[in-house]
């Protein structure tokens, strides 16, 4: 199954703290003659994919690289080794409409991790060096683009050849000075035919009840909407175009007595 990349320059916005690792690569990358990289909104979005799968569905015991891909999304499934890289380098194109593959840094450490933690560990890393640097395994490569993502301790970094016609991912402090996008669509074509990915704040067994909670989240930063479920009347906010987007505003409605979740209405 696929994930288009849908909105992704829209939706996705850059932190300062990704920002610093992306130029910090391309320091070291000016630093040995080579090209700075422009920030590609497809690998990005892969990038910011990748690192929320990991902290949702990672398994430390499993005995898989953190290049692995969980079975929890619209993805190819795959548990990555140092071996069999075919994988991971298969999902820009599978992902997004980035037309050649991808080639992944990762880094973990379980604490609140900056850029410069991250970039010091791949700098006295020579793989990690090879990679950035275009040397030993990737001699023959020429990078043009790259996606940066940082996300509770995980930091992915893409590198792709070919330039990207998705263009650059906005920064946050960019994206902040936009209008909000709409996200939603009218109710009742909610309720005849619901698509996409949605965050759900409650469910109710009764129509009226579920009336209730919309009207007390009125004025809130998200609009809500009922979805008929079953026997069930479910309030949510969306649909959002992908389930990375759906996840940012899940985190950001958690905490205390709200345990949002998502949940995705084309897999009826």
């Amino acid at each position: 199954m696929t994930l288009s990349l849908g909105f992704a320059q829209q939706d996705l916005c850059l932190s300062d703290d990704e920002i610093a690792l992306g130029n910090l690569i391309n320091n070291m990358r000016t630093s040995n003659d080579l090209s700075v990289l422009p920030f590609s909104a497809s690998l990005t979005y892969v990038a910011d994919v990748h690192v929320k799968d990991l902290y949702l569905n990672y398994d430390r015991k499993s005995g898989c690289s953190l290049l692995s891909w969980s079975d929890n999304g619209r993805w190819t499934s795959c548990c990555v080794d140092d071996e069999d890289l075919e994988c991971m380098q298969d999902k820009p194109f599978e992902l997004t409409d980035y037309k050649s593959k991808g080639y992944e840094l990762f880094f973990f450490a379980n604490t609140d991790v900056t850029s410069g933690l991250a970039f010091n560990a791949w700098r006295e890393t020579a793989a990690a060096k090879d990679l950035i640097l275009q040397k030993g395994n990737y001699s023959k490569k020429q990078w043009n683009a790259m996606g940066v993502a940082i996300f509770e301790g995980f930091v992915s970094v893409w590198f792709g050849e070919l330039m990207d016609e998705a263009g650059e991912p906005l920064t946050c402090d960019e994206a902040a000075r936009q209008p909000e996008k709409a996200q939603q669509v009218a109710s009742k074509d909610i309720e005849k035919n619901p698509e996409g990915y949605y965050v759900v704040v409650a469910s109710r067994k009764r129509k009226k009840d579920a009336e209730k909670e919309v009207e007390n989240r009125q004025g809130s930063e998200h609009q809500y909407h009922i979805i008929e479920s079953g026997d069930n009347y479910r309030v949510v906010t969306g649909p959002f175009s992908g389930y990375s987007q759906a996840l940012i505003v899940k985190q950001k409605l958690s905490g205390g007595n709200n345990k949002p979740w998502i949940w995705n209405a084309d897999e009826k």
